[in-house]
């Protein structure tokens, strides 16, 4: 079982509040690391969300492997983790 943290971004206004405190810091580190410095007081995640992506590898799996199955779960109070397209 593989487990990792991410986020998801571009959702319809239906990500994470300003008050979920590890969405706003997670996006502050990830711009951060991409040359951005930005204060997480002027971050605003309404269209992101923190996430727990799940899966299983089978036995004796190598690098580039399929995966098989994966699931992503929000583990902050987003309303969906539906994305918007236009």
């Amino acid at each position: 079982m593989l487990i990792g943290y991410g986020l998801v971004v571009g959702l319809s206004g239906n990500g994470d509040r300003q008050q979920t405190v590890f969405t706003v810091q997670t996006l502050a580190n990830a711009m951060q690391k991409m040359g951005v410095l930005i204060s997480p007081s002027t971050v605003v995640v309404k269209n992101v969300a923190a996430v727990f992506v799940t899966a299983s590898l089978p036995p004796f799996a190598r690098p580039g492997s399929e995966s098989g199955c994966g699931r992503f779960v929000s583990i902050g109070d987003a309303k969906s983790l539906e994305a918007a397209c236009s």
